[in-house]
């Protein structure tokens, strides 16, 4: 069998999950919101494409755009954990109880794990 695998293409070729990978884990919030929107014009329901580009915004501070790029993420995909523990820190950060409660509930339900993560972060005990 011949031919070229995947990850070998140039990156502009590769599938979208790869292009974000090395930018997301590297902190180059430039090179991953601009990454992130080319995948959010092809793919405009993919709550993974606005997931990142919430990432990318957070990191460069513009935390508005950020949370309502974690907002369309989990509206279209209501399990979607990353996206919904940053709203809940963020719900933190601006002294909602309610929402900070409501995240905590809700990725109980999802993943237990991610759920004592969030907790432990927004400094609950149990949940929150």
């Amino acid at each position: 069998m011949s031919g070229t695998a995947f990850w070998e293409f140039p990156d502009e070729d590769k599938p979208f999950f790869m292009q974000v990978a090395l930018p997301h884990l590297n902190g180059d919030w430039v090179a991953l919101e601009k990454v992130s929107r080319r995948w959010i014009e092809a793919e405009p329901a993919s709550a993974e494409a606005w997931y990142e580009l919430g990432a990318a915004q957070e990191g460069l501070g513009q935390d508005q755009e950020a949370q309502r790029a974690y907002r369309m993420a989990t509206s279209l995909d209501a399990r979607h954990v990353e996206a919904l523990f940053r709203l809940g820190v963020y719900a933190s950060k601006r002294g909602d109880k309610d929402e900070t409660h409501q995240v905590s509930v809700t990725l109980a339900r999802i993943d237990g794990e991610m759920a004592a993560k969030f907790n432990k972060e927004v400094g609950c005990e149990a949940s929150c």
